[in-house]
Formats: structure tokens, sequence, C-alpha cells
């Protein structure tokens, strides 16, 4: 993302042209590349962002695009700072100026990446912890970290409450009792419920399709349509019985001490609730639908139960579901290193064979015998990527949650598969921040996208659901606009003069050194903190503290003196270095106007003790209703 000095200076033009600015800006860093470099292979930390299913969309939300403004200032910060910071966004907006270093969506680039990601797949599939699902994707076992998950949060010290509550919700676990249920052929089942007086009222049991031993409850006529309940499976808490969603399987269970026979049906209302399990149907507690309950209990038999007494047990159960590690129709992505021989069954690939390519058909590394290659493509998604380098921040929305929970989970899978070649070590993420949705129409593209990211910014804390409307996209633009106005003659006047420290060798100057280092301070804490609306209310006080003082000094003096305007221009280069992770593209126009000698993106990030006040002085009065947000 950086470019040549010369190049730089070339760039910088006296009309503010919002279009040809932000235009010229996006396509000299497309040329430069990501700011890591290749891959980022020796990067010490990231900052993810993304929402789930926005990729599926032709325009991205925008509480999408602000999570992706927000992780993006925060890695210029952090860069800018000295730290080695990746940016990875999963379907990253366009024509925005967000410095990517990685796009999720895409997967590994080159054999070098493939051969790894494939390597993992084989390790985790020989550990047991993969399965093929019936809709043709591979998926890991989440039941077996249900225990870590659940005593893991208490180990994200970094997170704040609001994140944490978000796992606690999506590992969704759930106290009750169970009971052993059998068929007369001798098959057994547990079932689960979390009303221990009730069970005697059970009138059937309800099986999670995503159950891990659901083959063995099903016919050969009921695998199609159990695969079509699956692919509509829901997980909405709201869920209830319904007839689209079950499937009577015929199987009639008993438990000791019910004397009725209980109907088995296939729900994905279970896997809203109690995740991939089965429980018992107890129509007095729970509501359903009188049509649902005349078609499952319509063949229930009658028995004397003789008095026994239901034994039931402690149990617990969690809503996480297995997780998807492969897609269908995803070119581009390292292929499965699997084949699918009709003798064999599933057939790993040998690692010395790897990297493997697509192929549509390849001999059984078994048996010999002309096989199919698996058609799917591996997606470990984040969790892969924050496995192998550490992550300082994973940004997503509440209705993220459980996706967060399976990156989490598939990147403490792969540390238990191979913990030598997990330098992240099994928790990913160091902190994660729980962000707002943003309502409101689409943006107007005509104002530019420095406006827009400093309205999404400026608009609310990034935790905060808000509103978006036109106003404060108008306020923002114009703001810029007189940002240019006030900035670019004035940092041309002084370019060949300017220098970084303002001449503090009277009141007046003084004055605005004090302004200029308290700017410096809240802003540097606002993006630490990725409190970036502070940021921005920040960013604007402080250029009214410049304006006022050429006002002063105006009013003062007849004129701006030489060292007065030195001063100015100084402060606007600060003010650049300062704004230019929240409104990328107007910073490195202006700052080539300056006559910097080195480009804004390698410029260090300034950073100071707390200023003091000369004793003789005071600090400004805020001039606006929102004065520096600390």
């Amino acid at each position: 993302m950086y470019v040549k000095d010369s190049q730089v200076r070339e760039t910088a033009t006296p009309t503010y042209d919002v279009a040809a600015v932000e235009r010229r800006w996006q396509e000299t860093w497309a040329a430069a590349g990501p700011p890591s470099g290749a891959d980022g292979e020796e990067t010490a930390a990231a900052v993810v962002a993304g929402r789930e299913g926005a990729a599926d969309h032709d325009e991205s939300t925008l509480a999408h695009v602000r999570d992706c403004v927000v992780a993006d200032a925060h890695a210029r910060f952090r860069r800018a700072s000295g730290d080695a910071v990746l940016l990875a966004l999963s379907a990253p907006p366009a024509q925005l100026g967000l410095s990517l270093d990685i796009d999720l969506e895409k997967g590994p680039c080159g054999p070098v990446g493939t051969e790894r990601v494939q390597r993992r797949f084989l390790e985790l599939l020989a550990a047991g912890r993969l399965h093929h699902a019936g809709d043709g994707t591979w998926r890991l076992r989440a039941r077996d970290f249900d225990d870590d998950n659940h005593r893991g949060i208490a180990a994200l010290a970094g997170w704040p409450e609001a994140a944490l509550a978000a796992q606690r919700e999506a590992v969704g676990r759930v106290e009750g009792v169970e009971v052993d249920a059998a068929t007369l052929d001798g098959r057994k089942l547990k079932l689960f419920s979390t009303v221990a007086d009730a069970v005697p009222d059970s009138v059937f049991a309800l099986m999670s399709p995503r159950h891990p031993d659901v083959d063995r409850w099903v016919t050969d006529a009921q695998r199609e349509p159990l695969a079509a309940l699956c692919s509509g499976a829901h997980e909405d808490p709201r869920a209830t019985l319904a007839q689209d969603t079950v499937l009577v399987t015929g199987v009639l269970l008993r438990v000791e001490g019910i004397g009725h026979s209980l109907p088995l049906v296939l729900s994905t209302a279970v896997d809203a609730r109690f995740g991939p399990t089965a429980v018992l149907g107890i129509p007095k507690v729970e509501r359903y639908p009188q049509e649902v309950l005349d078609r499952l209990c319509g063949n229930a038999a009658n028995w004397d139960a003789g008095g026994k007494r239901i034994r039931t047990r402690a149990a617990v159960r969690f809503r996480c579901t297995d997780v998807p590690v492969s897609v269908l129709g995803a070119p581009g992505r390292a292929p499965v290193p699997v084949v699918l021989c009709d003798a064999c069954g599933d057939v790993p690939v040998a690692e010395d064979q790897l990297p493997l390519a697509s192929a549509a058909s390849r001999d059984c590394p078994r048996c010999g015998a002309t096989a199919v290659q698996d058609p799917g493509t591996i997606d470990f998604g984040p969790g892969a990527w924050a496995q192998r380098i550490a992550v300082a921040v994973r940004l997503h929305g509440t209705a993220d949650a459980r996706a967060v929970l399976a990156e989490r989970t598939v990147a403490m899978a792969l540390h238990g598969a191979a913990p030598e070649q997990s330098p992240a070590g099994g928790e990913p993420y160091a902190s994660a921040l729980l962000t707002g949705d943003v309502d409101g129409g689409p943006s107007d593209a005509a104002v530019g996208a420095d406006a827009l990211r400093l309205a999404l910014l400026h608009a609310a804390a990034p935790a905060t659901s808000v509103t978006f409307d036109g106003r404060v996209l108008d306020h923002c633009a114009r703001f810029l606009d007189r940002l240019w106005d006030f900035a670019e003659p004035r940092l041309r006047a002084a370019a060949p003069d300017a220098g970084a420290r303002i001449d503090a060798s009277n009141g007046r100057r003084r004055r605005l050194a004090f302004c200029c280092a308290t700017g410096r301070q809240r802003i540097t804490e606002n993006l630490e903190s990725l409190q970036t609306h502070r940021a921005t209310r920040n960013m604007m006080l402080l250029l009214e503290r410049i304006e006022a003082f050429e006002a002063r000094a105006t009013a003062e003096a007849g004129a701006p003196d030489r060292a007065d305007t030195l001063a100015v221009a100084a402060a606007l280069r600060l003010l650049l270095r300062l704004a230019e992770p929240v409104v990328p593209h107007v910073t490195h126009e202006l700052w080539a106007a300056s006559g910097a000698e080195q480009p804004l993106g390698r410029a260090p990030w300034p950073r100071a003790a707390a200023p003091a006040p000369a004793a003789e002085t005071e600090t400004p009065a805020p001039a606006t209703a929102q004065p520096q947000a600390a």
C-alpha cells in the first residue's frame, strides 16, 4: 500500500475532486499490493471482521460495511504504531479504500497454501473429528468440544461481557434429565428433557436430523426426505413443530415406567433449543399443533407399566451443532483430499500425493478401482487463519455469535490435531467486539468513500445499533470539504519550510501545541480501544482548534506571521496523520500537497507524554456540543 515519494507528490491536486482523488489512490494501493506483503506469514497479529452470509448478498449491508471500516481503521492505526498486523475480512466491500491483506472468502492461494490446508484436513480425519454429512459436505464433530467450549469462555479475559454473553448463548448449555429408551428389536436411545417432573406425561420422542446416530433410525426410503430436512434445518430458537419440519420414522420407543409407546419423529425444532440430540415430547408443558399431534400419535400402543418407576439421571445438552468444513461449488479453494469409492467408501489420499488438484475421476488409493474425487473444497473459515496467526480482535454482530463459536471450535480442533503447527494456540481470538446493527437505506455513493467511512464511524459507537440517514452523511461530507478548503492552500504555502514541531515561543502557539498534544493523546486512546466514534469527534474538534488559532492570530496581529503559518501547517500535518485510519484518501492527497519527505503510509504514529499546558495559558473551551470525547 506504499508508493514512492515522487509518485505521492505527482498525485496531489489543488481541486478536491472526490471521485478522481479516491479512484487514483485506490488504483495506487491496488498496484502496490497488500500492506503485509505476499501472504502475511510472519505477521504477529490480525484484525478480523465479517458477518455471516455477507458474501451471499449482491450489496453489503451497512452493518457489515461499518464492521469492515472499524477493522480497517484499527489495523491502519496498529500498523502506523509499529505493529505487524493483518487485516482479514469476509466479503470486503469494494471502493472503500480498505487496506486488505486477506479476503476470507477466497481461501488459500497457490500450492503451498493448498497443501497445508489439505494436510490439516487429513489430520482431523485421521483423528476421527470429521464425518461425511448427508448433504455431501464434511463436518467437524462439535460435540467433541462442547465441554471445552463451555469452560473456555471463562478464560477469555480480554473479551467484553457482551461478547462473552453471546458466546454463552451460542454454546447453549442446557441442564435437565435423560432416560433410556429402546425398541423391541433392541436399539437404544437416550432421551432428554428439561422438565423432570413431566417425564411421565411424555407422548412422543423428537430427534434432530443432525443426531450423530440418525442413520440407524431411518429406512432407505426415508433418506431423501432426511436430506431435504437437513438442508432446510433452521436454528431459530422460536422454532416449533410444523408439518414441514417433521419426518415420522414409524419407530416406536419404550421407556420403563411409561405405559405407552413413544413414536419417534425427526424434527429441526430440536436443534434450535437443544442441539443435535433426542428429546421427549411433552404436550403438557410444550405447545404443539393438534394436527401434528394427531399425526404423530395415531399408531402409539399402550401397555401396563407395572407400577415401575421412571429412572432419570441428571444430564446436560449443548446447542452447538457440527461445523461445516467443506463446501460444494466453490472453485479456487483447496479440493477435499478424499476419494469416493463404491467398494471402499470414503478413502483419504496419501499425504505424498499432496497438493491434490481437482479431478473428476481418480483411482482408489485402497483397491485401485476407478473412483470419484470428492467434489467439495475445504473451508475452515477464519478459524484456520486465526489458528496460525494470533488475532488481536474479532469484530462480529450478535447474529454471528454462532459463526464465531464455530471458528473457535475449528481453531481448537486444528490445535489439538497438530499443536506444533499452532503458534497461536487453541484459542484464536485475544479479544472480540460485538458490533451493533445499522438500519437505513443505501448510502449516497456520490459523496465518496471517505465521507461514508467517516459517517459510519461518527454516527455511534461500534457496539451501538443506529439508524443511519442522510444527515450524518451530509455532515461528514461537509467536514471533509472544510478540511480540504482550509488545509490544502496552507499546506502548499508552507511546504518548503514546514516542520513537524510548533514553535511554542509565545502563548498563542503554546495553546495550539497543547491542543495538538491533547488531540493526539485522545485520538490514540480512542483508536486503541476501538472507540472510533470518539476518534472522529476529536478529529473534528482538532480542526476547529487549528481554525480558531489562525483566527486569533489574525485578530491579534492583523495577519498570521511566518511562525504562525508554519504552526498551522505542522498542526494540519499532525491532523492528517491522526485522521488517516478513518479517511485515508483525502489525508493521503493533502499529505502529498504538504511536500512531506515520506509517504503518509510510512509516517510513524505520533506519540508523546500527556500534555501539560503552560501555567499562564488556559485550555480553549469546546466549540461544539460534542466536546473532546475522551
